[in-house]
């Protein structure tokens, strides 16, 4: 499947981060949040503290999005990747995708902070996508001709 737009019409988002305690939550937040061009304030946060391998404090934030934010994240995804990142995310379609028909990409933190977006697996921002109707999808995208 062609990372395309158009494919990820009727689905939900949910972003996680990790931010060490050597980082501002605060800063990360409001990058992601210009980065993305969405506001959090009327989203559902769920934040988990753990302790890292160096006892030293993490956070876990997971952000879900409605609707309209879930197409305002995936238009500006799109348009910001570059053609080899975007052609990366088509030959990796199946293996970013779950049994589930959720479709994951990772995004670079540092980059993000610093206003572009690319994919990157190390200390990245991840991006679960899900469709609203998994049976819907199911069949849209299993469909046979004649049938």
């Amino acid at each position: 499947m062609i990372f395309q737009i158009e494919n990820f019409q009727d689905y939900s988002a949910t972003i996680s981060v990790l931010i060490h305690t050597t980082e501002s939550k605060d800063k990360i937040l409001s990058k992601i949040s210009s980065a993305f061009g969405i506001q959090f304030e009327n989203n559902k946060f769920e934040e988990i503290v753990t302790e890292g391998h160096w006892k030293n404090e993490i956070s876990l934030i997971k952000i879900e999005l409605d609707e309209t934010q879930t197409r305002n994240v995936i238009e500006k995804v799109y348009r910001n990747l570059s053609i080899i990142d975007r052609n990366t995310i088509s030959e990796s379609f199946r293996r970013s995708t779950d049994e589930r028909e959720n479709f994951y990409l990772r995004l670079d933190k540092q980059n993000i902070c610093n206003g572009k977006i690319t994919l990157s697996d190390k200390d990245s921002i991840k991006l679960k996508l899900k469709p609203k109707n998994r049976y819907k999808q199911y069949n849209k995208n299993n469909q046979k001709d004649g049938y």
